[in-house]
């Protein structure tokens, strides 16, 4: 009788330790696990850039151009009026 009650002892043991180790695993290694495996995607290949060979006035003044067509049109869009003549 006593071997069976130190088999059964043993059994719940060897259960509980399974079960925390299942627990573990599913629970607080998870984010671990997450990245076992993982084969991460190849890197894309980004075009080479060049600088631009319009000059920095003239770039200047096309986004200044650019703005002030934005200005007009949220002024127009609210009835509003100019305050300095064009």
């Amino acid at each position: 009788m006593v071997e069976n009650t130190k088999m059964v002892s043993n059994n719940r043991k060897m259960f509980a330790k399974q079960e925390f180790i299942n627990g573990f695993m599913n629970g607080l290694a998870a984010p671990v696990l997450f990245y076992q495996n993982y084969i991460l995607p190849p890197i894309p290949q980004l075009p080479q850039i060049t600088a631009p060979t319009t000059p920095l006035d003239q770039c200047m003044a096309e986004n200044w151009r650019k703005v002030g067509g934005d200005f007009d049109v949220v002024i127009k869009r609210h009835g509003g009026t100019y305050s300095t003549q064009r």
